[in-house]
């Protein structure tokens, strides 16, 4: 997206918006593509490898209220909120997940986090979890 399109008529949100929409995975660079996918996998596994961290133990045992969402590493479902919140501090938790240098900003922990509950509750196809995270990786950025 250009500038000049950014700018035009209408709001700077209703242009994203527009944008977002209309977006397709066949617009998508391969190289887009391709790290959105690396990002996916590297918070699941940051989520999955920091299980039995203190600080996730501390979280996920403050939690009263669970629900139908999955944890990676987990027996225990959570709410979506709960699920959402305790997703992206495992992911960040390390600060082994994905940084866009000049941002500096974790797409993983904010986007992948509440993806990966949407897509349990939309039942999501993998080509709408990626364009999920392109375009909140377009709006992060």
């Amino acid at each position: 997206m250009s500038s000049n399109e950014i700018f035009s008529l209408g709001g700077i949100a209703e242009n994203f918006s527009e944008w977002s929409f209309k977006l397709k995975i066949e617009d998508v660079p391969t190289e887009v593509l391709n790290k959105v996918k690396l990002i996916f996998m590297d918070s699941l596994g940051l989520i999955y490898a920091s299980r039995n961290q203190e600080y996730i133990k501390t979280l996920k045992n403050s939690f009263i209220d669970y629900g139908n969402f999955t944890i990676p590493g987990h027996k225990k479902k959570l709410n979506s909120s709960d699920a959402i919140l305790l997703n992206g501090t495992a992911i960040h938790g390390e600060d082994f997940d994905d940084t866009f240098e000049g941002t500096p900003v974790h797409v993983g922990s904010v986007m992948v986090s509440s993806i990966f509950t949407a897509s349990e509750y939309y039942k999501l196809k993998p080509e709408q979890i990626f364009l999920g995270i392109v375009t909140g990786a377009e709006l992060i950025c």
